[in-house]
């Protein structure tokens, strides 16, 4: 899988892999908030961590410090649920949170979320108390083997050895297609406490009849010629996409392809995310491939092209359906 970004990170999900603790990484609590209520409901008076911290007082700390949004489920995956990659690295969990102990190493926590949901926020709490921020984060890896992409990345400032938290937004559809992980580089200065996914949803597919094509650069029209590499063009999808919609079932065609690149296909008004939605590989191809993408509050989204060197496509893009 192309993106627009380093290299996809595929080490921890294969030392996960050879190890055989996958399926059991995960504990999943779903609906709710962060406030006193929900934490004395999930976490009892123990047990008490290495570092004699008790669990439940800290739990309710860190809900103190993240707020939660109208309208959203929010799905907890606490410091127990996260395991180290390779244990050879060590590890550790107590009051302030699991991390790494013998050397430096991610932990890394399967997301069981629900197809079709969209993810809105994504917030982690830890402790950093190194030189410089943590990058924790939450990717996706292809069920067929293609690899990982980031679907967000939470730096957790540097500071004292107390608990902090950071969030960012997403505009990012859960696909079927994909399992999702949570990790973070963790060592005896930096410690993974939770993390917390507040998603919209899941939302079920309407189809449309008839499909109806909303672009195609070959004929004349105000987006009319080849898409060119690092040039962004917005696509309105109304009326066809009906207001509310949150999300569209898209069908996105290249054709008459030059050189190498890819498509990526997201929200309008929102920061482009590292994860391509088509990719071709020479001259003079035509490829075709499904996207279920989130859309902005006026039924837009935008369409970016890059790669190396100077490459062009002319684009269709057919309306399948949407999500509301």
């Amino acid at each position: 899988m192309m993106i627009d970004s380093p290299a996809p990170r595929t080490s921890r999900r294969s030392a996960l892999k050879g190890l055989g603790i996958i399926g059991g990484a995960a504990a999943v609590g779903l609906g709710g908030d962060w406030g006193a209520g929900a934490a004395e409901a999930r976490v009892g008076p123990g047990p008490v961590g290495t570092d004699d911290a008790p669990l439940a007082g800290r739990t309710e700390a860190v809900g103190a410090l993240l707020a939660t949004s109208p309208g959203l489920t929010y799905a907890t995956f606490g410091m127990f649920a996260f395991q180290p990659n390779l244990f050879a690295n060590g590890y550790s969990v107590s009051g302030t949170g699991c991390f790494s102990s013998t050397m430096a190493g991610y932990v890394v926590a399967n997301l069981d979320l629900p197809t079709g949901a969209i993810v809105k926020e994504v917030a982690f709490a830890g402790q950093n108390s190194s030189g410089a921020p943590a990058s924790f984060f939450v990717e996706r890896y292809s069920l067929d083997g293609g690899g990982s992409t980031t679907i967000s990345d939470v730096l957790i400032p540097s500071g004292a050895a107390t608990i902090q938290s950071a969030s960012v937004a997403v505009n990012h559809v859960v696909d079927s297609a994909f399992s999702y992980d949570a990790a973070g580089f963790t060592s005896s200065v930096i410690r993974m406490y939770s993390c917390r996914i507040g998603f919209a949803g899941p939302f079920g597919p309407i189809p449309l009849n008839p499909q109806a094509r909303k672009l195609d650069t070959r004929f004349p029209g105000p987006l009319t010629g080849k898409f060119q590499a690092g040039k962004t063009r917005t696509l309105t999808l109304s009326p066809e996409l009906p207001a509310g919609a949150a999300a569209a079932l898209l069908n996105v065609t290249v054709t008459d392809t030059v050189g190498s690149g890819f498509l990526i296909v997201y929200p309008a008004g929102t920061t482009r995310p590292g994860t391509s939605n088509i990719n071709w590989f020479g001259s003079g191809q035509t490829i075709a491939n499904n996207a279920t993408v989130a859309v902005s509050a006026g039924g837009a989204v935008q369409i970016y092209c890059g790669g190396g060197g100077a490459p062009q496509a002319h684009v269709i893009v057919d309306l399948l359906g949407y999500l509301t």
